[in-house]
């Protein structure tokens, strides 16, 4: 099954899903614009602030698996102490505020109607990985606060009670910004990918 879903990239430690692929083609066939590319770079950005991290927190990269949204990054992440573990969850959306104020910047300097769509997509996604929601990395920062603070088991039933509010309140802004535009999908499947990986797998 591992071999069908995912296929190696030669002479790295990536895999990449078969579905992201399919996804990007897809993207880029319904919008083939800068824009499709730039939304790729924001994620792309993301996922590079948390290797830095961990490389930056000390510890060893097993291997990066890229999924239709996000990525997971194998490595002993787990042996640091709590408060390293906090600072590689945030370092994605802390690289993409990052992105934001370098852009807005520019966006003062040149006045390019592009550098608006990076500074909102950057932000959008930073903001969005700051929701404590199960597999984000608002959850894993969050986690590792209260294990610094209390047992595992209460640890887990705080953090299970957090993250079903959180998701309950990601999945309303889905639908409110599906209903705002009209066509914005995004965030409704992004909330679908979430229940998938998180809440229908705990049923099988």
């Amino acid at each position: 099954m591992s071999k069908l879903a995912y296929f190696k990239i030669p002479f790295t430690k990536i895999r990449v899903s078969t579905v992201l692929p399919i996804i990007i083609l897809a993207l880029l066939w319904m919008d083939f614009s800068a824009y499709s590319f730039f939304v790729l770079f924001c994620a792309a950005t993301h996922e590079v602030g948390h290797v830095i991290a961990l490389k930056l927190c000390g510890a060893e990269i097993y291997g990066i698996t890229l999924l239709p949204f996000g990525a997971v990054i194998r490595s002993d992440a787990e042996s640091l102490p709590y408060k390293k573990e906090m600072c590689v969850a945030l370092s994605g959306p802390f690289f993409n505020i990052l992105l934001s104020i370098l852009f807005l910047l520019l966006y003062i300097v040149t006045g390019h109607e592009h550098l608006l769509f990076l500074i909102v997509c950057n932000t959008l996604l930073a903001f969005v990985n700051l929701v404590p929601v199960k597999t984000l990395d608002g959850a894993r920062a969050l986690e590792a606060i209260l294990l610094e603070k209390m047992s595992y088991e209460k640890a887990q039933v705080c953090l299970e009670n957090v993250s079903t509010l959180a998701f309950a309140f990601l999945t309303f802004c889905s639908f409110l910004l599906l209903g705002f535009t009209g066509c914005n999908f995004s965030l409704v499947m992004f909330c679908v990918y979430i229940f998938i990986s998180v809440y229908a797998r705990r049923e099988i």
